[in-house]
Formats: C-alpha cells, sequence, structure tokens
C-alpha cells in the first residue's frame, strides 16, 4: 500500500521517505538504519578518553555557555560538570 493512503503527514516528509526508495508500507518496516549509535553507555567526565573516535554520552550540569559567531559560522564554549 503506498505511504500516501497509510501515514499522516505532510507530501514534503513523503517526498524524503521516496528519495529513499521508502514507497510503500512494506519498504518502510523492512527499512534499517546504515549505522546504529549506542548512546546507553554513559560515562562521567573522567572517564572520557581525549581524541577518542565515536560518540560518548556523559551527563552533567552547564555551568556557562557563550556563543561566537565568526565567518558566518557559530561557534559554542560550553563549560560543564559532572551530575552528582
Amino acid at each position: 500500500m503506498e505511504l500516501k493512503k497509510t501515514l499522516k503527514t505532510t507530501s514534503k516528509y513523503i517526498s524524503i521517505l521516496e528519495r529513499n526508495n521508502i514507497k510503500t508500507d512494506k519498504d518502510l518496516l523492512q527499512y534499517f538504519p546504515r549505522t546504529y549509535e549506542d548512546r546507553s553507555n554513559i560515562r562521567t567526565l573522567d572517564q572520557l578518553i581525549y581524541n577518542e573516535k565515536g560518540i560518548a554520552s556523559t551527563k552533567g550540569k552547564i555551568i556557562s555557555k557563550k556563543v561566537f559567531a565568526r565567518g558566518g559560522k557559530k561557534i559554542y564554549d560550553i563549560h560543564f560538570e559532572d551530575e552528582k
């Protein structure tokens, strides 16, 4: 069955799905992401390794934050500490 009839969403979202070759209900159910990032392993700041490749998850409290604009891009300077 066509996704337009099944999903209640915008035509823009339907076109994004179709560009990814998802055109039917079956295509949607059998679609699996190319990669998966496990974010369930939450570590403290002292357990993080500098320049480690991949994704690292941590919980903390934001102490200060600043946003700078340079060359048309935003640079975020965020300081935080471990959650107690």
